[in-house]
């Protein structure tokens, strides 16, 4: 195809890039890459339908992936855009340069018989196959950060949870593993220091057990293969700091091993500690504009 038509028919998927976003502390946002004229299509948006938004939920709350879904509260179903950037997409109520369609019926990614399909026949569907579009409201210039309405109900949603959070009993004692990765020259707490005093509750101190296996400690390694650890002992050896340490095998199975390095050790986050699983974390669905969400799918 001529790049003449590709212009015409095609639809970039580079348009927006993410980036630090302009609400304070709203983390990333989505930001244009070049001019977008207003009318013109932003990024497509293919969709995941998932007809029981209960496959969600853990234990009495759902996932974090909810808060990038379409959705309606009279419906089970929601949708799950999976195009690159369109998740940075942040909310403004105010002032959104950008609003949400159906796909052209034309688009090989868009059935429109699908939006007369009920939740139950949605369910038969073993593939994607509804698409939107992310149109610009207003022209939009290189550098703009790119807004949309998430809907009414999901800001009376998240002005609801923002005045009544508040911070979990042990938030105060709580650091992200990241936190003590990132700082190489960390020198690591034998058990007995750790007695007195303790890292947060929420790590683990793992061992890397390629590094176990290399004769040269200072060779490369790799991180795909991880086991619990203890470290009994540290010393320097010739200005080096190395760490002798039980290594924590299947069934209990405990090993001796002496001279590691401090590359051989990361700190992992334990199972459902992290901010996502929260159990106050704020979690809704994005709204479709009115009118857009099919009556045959409200089964609620």
């Amino acid at each position: 195809r001529s790049v003449e038509w590709l212009k015409e028919n095609g639809k970039c998927l580079d348009n927006i890039k993410g980036d630090k976003s302009t609400i304070p502390e709203a983390g990333r946002g989505a930001f244009a890459t070049r001019f977008i004229p207003k009318g013109s299509i932003i990024a497509p948006g293919p969709l995941l339908h998932t007809p029981d938004r209960k496959i969600f939920e853990w234990g009495v709350e759902s996932q974090l992936i909810v808060n990038y879904c379409f959705g309606h509260k009279n419906s089970s179903l929601l949708l799950s855009p999976y195009t690159q950037g369109v998740s940075y997409i942040n909310h403004d109520s105010k002032s959104p340069n950008a609003v949400i369609q159906w796909a052209n019926e034309s688009f090989v990614g868009h059935n429109a018989e699908w939006l007369n399909y009920t939740v139950i026949e949605l369910a038969l569907m073993q593939k994607s196959g509804m698409s939107i579009d992310y149109i610009a409201t207003r022209d939009i210039h290189a550098g703009d950060e790119v807004f949309m309405d998430y809907g009414k109900e999901w800001e009376e949603a998240w002005q609801e949870h923002v005045q009544t959070w508040k911070p979990q009993e042990d938030a105060g004692m709580y650091q992200h593993s990241s936190f003590f990765n990132k700082n190489e020259s960390l020198v690591l707490k034998t058990e007995a220091e750790q007695e007195m005093d303790p890292y947060p509750a929420n790590l683990y101190l793992q061992c890397l057990v390629e590094v176990i296996k290399l004769k040269n400690w200072r060779d490369s390694y790799s991180d795909s293969y991880r086991r619990n650890c203890r470290i009994i002992a540290r010393e320097n050896v010739d200005g080096v700091l190395v760490y002798e340490t039980i290594i924590i095998w299947g069934n209990n199975v405990k090993k001796t091993v002496e001279d590691l390095p401090r590359e051989a050790f990361v700190f992992t986050d334990k199972v459902k500690s992290t901010d996502q699983f929260l159990p106050n974390a704020f979690r809704h669905h994005i709204g479709m504009p009115d009118g857009m969400f099919p009556d045959a799918w409200m089964n609620l």
